[in-house]
């Protein structure tokens, strides 16, 4: 059934006790640990290995099969130090149960403590078999730098004080907290960020497409490589903090911060604050009720809006006038004006980008929008990315004067969004 291999002090403990869906299988012992022969539990029980201790000695090596298949069987992995694979040997776990992995973690009987005996440093887990089969459940991971391998599918949740590598031969799903983090997928796979943070650099390869379900922070450089895919990192909580790169078919990225502790984003112009006129601003004198020949004609701003497409997108009278054209070394303003009294009622509106940005949002460049300061859109505020438009739900009380950054590429365009002057 198992084998095991003792090095110091006194010799694994092997231990078997029923469980709901079948016998688990525990191995202890209270020195490193070296897994030898294989251990298979087919009954759909757990597997727990643990090099228990909490000096640097106690290592849990693995050189054997381990394979947990049937029910919801569970891998749990503990050592007081390292825990590391021999490179012919497979970690599999074919069922839905869960993986466990915790290093600088002493197993002490079946009530795990974490090993304080070096100020509760975490320590490495590497298991980069290039068969390991995580299993469709999460796989959880404390420890010191993380280096994971998974033929298949990977979903994992990092609890890292150092580094992570992540492989996966088809789609990847992260989240927690780690410094630097390396992602891989291949045949096709595609990459999912939860909650995660990145406390230095991230570097994402991917086979598919990119995409999140909570947001992701980055402390320094993220380089996202998805050829031929989306990228799509839209969650308005995202905090892209130093250089942001990324390559795929059509990129998009929401996030606050953008570049303010590094070099900016490549090729992205800051957009210059809108014009300060001696009066109201004549983009309030632009009412979608009005013919365009009945428009105060002073303003040359006025007269830019005339000539150019003014639209009313999503109804309920919303009027959206592109005043300059953006290009790489001047930025964009659109004025956008919303019905009186939408912000006392509490009702929404909708609005699209006028079509000369949205063509340029479908070549692929990374698409980037926050507040004119850099912070994220308020609540009440999204961006939709599939159209190309803003979606206002429930708008707080009082008067809307809201500038949005929108950019794309080497462009960048100020969305000025107000009411009507009386």
């Amino acid at each position: 059934l198992a084998g095991a291999q003792r090095q110091h002090r006194r010799g694994p403990i092997y231990r078997h006790r029923p469980t709901g869906d079948g016998s688990a299988i525990v191995i202890t012992a209270a020195s490193p640990l070296t897994i030898t022969s294989a251990v298979v539990n087919n009954a759909g029980g757990d597997i727990t290995l643990a090099a228990q201790g909490n000096l640097a000695t106690d290592d849990l090596t693995i050189n054997a099969n381990v394979t947990a298949t049937g029910g919801t069987g569970s891998i749990n992995l503990y050592a007081g130090d390292t825990i590391t694979q021999g490179a012919s040997s497979v970690i599999s776990a074919a069922s839905s149960g869960a993986v466990l992995l915790s290093a600088g973690t002493d197993y002490n009987g079946g009530t795990p403590l974490r090993n304080t005996s070096n100020g509760a440093t975490r320590y490495d887990v590497t298991l980069a078999g290039a068969n390991n089969n995580f299993g469709s459940g999460t796989t959880t991971v404390t420890g010191n730098n993380i280096t994971l391998t998974d033929v298949n599918a990977l979903t994992v949740a990092l609890n890292a004080t150092g580094n992570s590598t992540l492989r996966a031969g088809g789609n990847l799903n992260v989240s927690g907290t780690t410094a630097d983090l390396i992602t891989i997928t291949t045949n096709g796979g595609s990459t999912n960020f939860g909650r995660t943070t990145v406390g230095a650099n991230l570097n994402t390869t991917s086979a598919g497409v990119v995409t999140q379900t909570d947001a992701l922070t980055v402390a320094w450089i993220s380089s996202i490589q998805a050829p031929g895919q989306n990228i799509t990192l839209d969650n308005p909580g995202n905090k892209f903090i130093g250089v942001f790169s990324a390559s795929g078919n059509r990129v998009i990225v929401v996030g606050a911060n953008m570049g303010t502790d590094g070099p900016p984003p490549p090729n992205v112009v800051p957009p210059p604050p809108l014009p300060t006129p001696a009066t109201s601003p004549p983009v309030l004198t632009i009412a979608a009720s009005q013919p365009a020949a009945s428009r105060p004609a002073a303003s040359s701003q006025v007269a830019a809006a005339d000539a150019a497409a003014s639209s009313a997108a999503g109804g309920s009278g919303v009027s959206v006038s592109l005043l300059r054209e953006s290009s790489t070394q001047v930025s964009g303003i659109v004025a956008v004006l919303v019905p009186r009294g939408t912000a006392t009622t509490g009702s929404g509106f909708t609005f699209a980008l006028p079509e000369d940005i949205a063509v340029t949002a479908t070549t692929g460049a990374p698409v980037m929008v926050t507040l004119l300061s850099g912070d994220p859109l308020p609540g009440w505020l999204r961006f939709v990315p599939e159209t190309n438009s803003f979606v206002a739900s429930a708008v707080p009380d009082g008067t809307i004067s809201l500038q949005v950054v929108v950019s794309i590429g080497g462009r960048s365009t100020t969305v000025d969004i107000s009411v009507p002057s009386e």
